[in-house]
């Protein structure tokens, strides 16, 4: 039908298959290709669609989340890192909220015309310059690191657990396993909303301070716990500026929460040891 009379109806398979393939190729001449065919929409009613998506997302969390547990994740993103002219490369703050359980969108889109500038005005984050209000970190003492040249007793249960492990049956794979360690009722699938990006370098302490202010301001906005996670050279960072803040700060009255992952060299013998 759309095929026939283009300017009449948008039907959602064509309008979708546009949409995937230019999510995944980024091809203008795919995209026309297909539509010339009649198989999906045109490359400027795909444009206009997106465009109109990210503005009506703006920086909401979709659906509702009063029952589900939001935690906040920034990293840095670094997108044309290799260019011929060193010129058009973006290295910034990337931020993802994940909800648990998800929650998905449902308010419609409206088929809208918006400008490049229209939509940098209503998904920004505002820029906060940070400045040390005191210096409390300095005044922290480490306590001397206990000798750790000592026998470790445990390197056997390694050998049982390969042991013991095929005598289980069936053998549960790593679904399977997380649902015998669970308990209580499954709180459903995570989603994942990604929100806008910071245009500064991810280590400066501005970035990670305006970080910190859009998150807790986000807390404020939906009544949930401010808890954000950073890798361990950020998580330093961010947490020397949280514990820096005068006292009654935003991110004191909101209780915000501060985590680390573990460092990337740790990752591969967390998962060794997870499935052993």
């Amino acid at each position: 039908m759309q095929a026939s009379r283009p300017r009449a109806l948008i039907t959602p398979l064509q309008l979708g298959l546009g949409v995937h393939v230019h999510h995944n190729f980024a091809s203008r001449f795919l995209v026309s290709t297909l539509n010339s065919l009649g198989f999906c929409s045109s490359y400027y009613e795909v444009q206009k669609f997106e465009s109109s998506a990210a503005a009506v997302q703006g920086v909401d969390l979709p659906g509702d989340i009063s029952n589900s547990f939001v935690q906040f994740v920034a990293d840095n993103v670094d997108h044309n890192t290799r260019t011929i002219d060193g010129l058009n490369t973006f290295h910034g703050m990337g931020i993802i909220a994940g909800i648990t359980p998800g929650t998905k969108r449902t308010q419609p889109i409206p088929r809208i015309a918006f400008s490049t500038d229209e939509i940098k005005a209503l998904a920004k984050i505002e820029i906060k310059y940070y400045k040390p209000q005191s210096d409390r970190m300095a005044e922290l003492s480490y306590a001397e690191l206990k000798n750790l040249n000592t026998l470790d007793k445990t390197f056997r249960l390694d050998l049982l657990s390969v042991i013991v492990w095929p005598l289980k049956y069936p053998i549960p794979m790593w679904s399977g396993f997380m649902q015998m360690v669970q308990t209580g009722d499954y709180p459903g699938k995570s989603s994942v909303s990604f929100l806008p990006m910071i245009d500064l370098n991810a280590s400066d302490m501005t970035c990670i301070y305006s970080t910190l202010n859009f998150v807790a301001n986000q807390a404020k906005r939906y009544d949930i716990t401010a808890i954000l996670t950073f890798d361990q050279p950020l998580y330093w960072k961010a947490l020397s500026i949280v514990e820096n803040e005068n006292p009654g700060s935003t991110f004191e009255v909101y209780g915000f929460t501060i985590r680390t992952i573990p460092h990337r060299d740790e990752l591969p013998r967390l998962n060794r040891e997870s499935y052993e």
